[in-house]
């Protein structure tokens, strides 16, 4: 999967900023599904109004991580999210959809929501040509933050860093501070390097992940992260799949080194002695569902 760039709502920008908002709501009139963009995905905000000093590209102006996608009517919504998603009103929310519906002043039955956590502002614009990723400037909605197929967006953070976070939202939330960018550096490295590990899961493994975890995946690896430490999940629903999930916990503890990682295997069959003995030698949490 991979982080996006995403034309944004000036308005929406300054709302969120001023108040200082952690947590915001995204809304689109497209109801259809990312190809490469999901929960755990970052999603940073390009902004119009700001343009690089020479080339006049447009610059990125904070970013929020992807925790639901949905799509659902205007009134579900706000019932929902009320102000989280950009306006003081019902009523303001419905006037900016029928405004940017151009054309068709009447209301779509459903908008698809991106709700996003941790939002962090910018002091400065950051732009996609540092990392030597190309923005067009005819973009009329989203980018991929990518090469051949993979996630760049750890190596904005750098750039990011240096130039540190919007002191307004400093001023709003005093426990935001540097900790907060290095976290998200380390989450999008960790993310960059399990998307090189393959997984071949049945579909009985799938729905154990996705039923009994809480956490996000990247190649159907399933995960929480939390700051200084990663939980992955390993889902058994045979005996014969023991050594290759054991293969998985081990590529994945050779190329996540940042951070301490824990296993958890998730199984819904009996489990002799020998596995019991195996995965505790290995401090494997054995988890009974």
């Amino acid at each position: 999967m991979s982080s996006i760039a995403y034309i944004t709502d000036p308005n929406m920008i300054d709302f969120h900023r001023l108040r200082g908002n952690r947590t915001m709501v995204f809304w689109r009139f497209s109801l259809k599904g990312f190809a490469r963009f999901s929960e755990g995905d970052l999603f940073f905000f390009i902004d119009h109004r700001t343009r690089h000093p020479k080339t006049k590209e447009k610059g990125l102006v904070g970013y929020g991580r992807c925790s639901e996608i949905k799509n659902q009517s205007l009134s579900q919504a706000w019932k929902k999210y009320e102000n989280k998603i950009g306006y003081n009103s019902y009523d303001e929310f419905k006037e900016a959809v029928r405004y940017y519906r151009k054309n068709d002043h009447r209301l779509p039955n459903q908008i698809q929501t991106i709700k996003l956590v941790n939002v962090i502002f910018f002091q400065q614009p950051v732009f996609l040509s540092e990392i030597e990723v190309p923005l067009s400037d005819r973009l009329e909605s989203f980018t991929y933050i990518e090469d051949e197929g993979k996630d760049l967006s750890h190596q904005l953070f750098p750039i990011i860093k240096k130039i540190g976070v919007d002191s307004w939202m400093q001023s709003q939330n005093l426990n935001i501070d540097e900790r907060d960018l290095e976290r998200d550096y380390i989450h999008q490295k960790v993310r960059y390097n399990l998307s090189y590990i393959e997984t071949k899961y049945n579909d009985r493994q799938i729905r154990i992940l996705k039923n009994h975890t809480n956490g996000v995946a990247i190649n159907n690896i399933y995960y929480e992260y939390h700051g200084n430490s990663l939980k992955v999940f390993l889902p058994m629903t045979s005996r014969s799949q023991i050594y290759y999930l054991l293969g998985i916990k081990t590529a994945i503890e050779s190329i996540v080194q940042e951070i301490n990682c824990d296993f958890s295997l998730l199984t819904n069959i009996k489990v002799d002695r020998l596995i019991i003995d195996l995965l505790t030698h290995l401090n494997v949490k054995l988890v009974n569902i």
